[in-house]
């Protein structure tokens, strides 16, 4: 994600000049995968951190307590993915829509 930011920021001063020259659909990209960054970084950290701590915490023999818990994280970052691949499909539909050009 980050070679990608840097890599269209450039890209945009290398066409245009500056990034605030350059249109809509190039900024409306930028500022989509920026955010798709964020929240890929911020839900998924905590989600692996939780299993983590779940997994440490456990033992061998594992409880229904546990195992519900585990189920919980898992339904949880199945939203989480749809919510991504969401960010994903935007991110594609800016650059073959090109809105405002």
């Amino acid at each position: 994600v980050t070679f990608s930011m840097l890599s269209g920021i450039a890209q945009s001063f290398y066409n245009y000049g500056s990034l605030r020259l350059a249109p809509r659909h190039v900024k409306s990209s930028l500022h989509v995968l920026f955010l798709f960054g964020l929240w890929w970084a911020w839900t998924d950290r905590k989600s692996q951190d939780d299993l983590t701590k779940l997994a440490d915490t456990s033992n061998p023999t594992t409880e229904s307590s546990t195992q519900e818990e585990i189920l919980k994280i898992w339904k949880r970052r199945r939203i989480v993915n749809v919510i991504s691949c969401l960010f994903v499909m935007g991110l594609y539909g800016i650059m073959i829509l090109k809105p405002g050009y």
